[in-house]
């Protein structure tokens, strides 16, 4: 799902310039779905030790997949791996959805979400979750 900041960001990028590309986006998880009209520091971020979001380049190796999907279009992100690391921080809030940001913070934007296949929590280091963002629209939508 898009969410309303980040498709007036991607609108902005795209159409008037008004906004730059950053040369990463950001790969987090949560712990419940973001409404649409959320911004990045409305998100329930998970936590726990080793945990941070994962940085995709901006270009063609972070997004390598832009195609055609059914009614729709549909761009792939790169997989990115979550690895628990040990410590105190153990078990990670168990997470439920992806997010992808502007930043590594929550000075950014919100850009889309979707559910993962299942709640994951990971209880032991090296306990790894694998994450691929789908982000997809359908032809006719404005």
């Amino acid at each position: 799902m898009f969410h309303s900041e980040g498709l007036q960001y991607l609108q902005e990028v795209a159409l008037s310039g008004r906004q730059s590309k950053p040369a990463n986006f950001y790969l987090g998880l949560a712990s419940a779905a973001p409404s649409v009209g959320d911004s990045l520091g409305d998100v329930a971020e998970i936590s726990g030790q080793g945990y941070a979001r994962q940085a995709i380049p901006s270009d063609t190796n972070g997004f390598p997949t832009s195609q055609a999907d059914g009614a729709g279009w549909e761009h792939v992100a790169s997989q990115e791996t979550f690895t628990a690391e040990s410590g105190a921080g153990l078990p990670w809030t168990g997470a439920t959805h992806w997010f992808l940001a502007t930043t590594a913070d929550d000075s950014g934007k919100l850009i889309a979400s979707g559910a993962l296949a299942a709640t994951r929590t990971l209880a032991a280091a090296g306990d790894t979750e694998k994450v691929t963002a789908t982000l997809s629209g359908v032809n006719g939508d404005a």
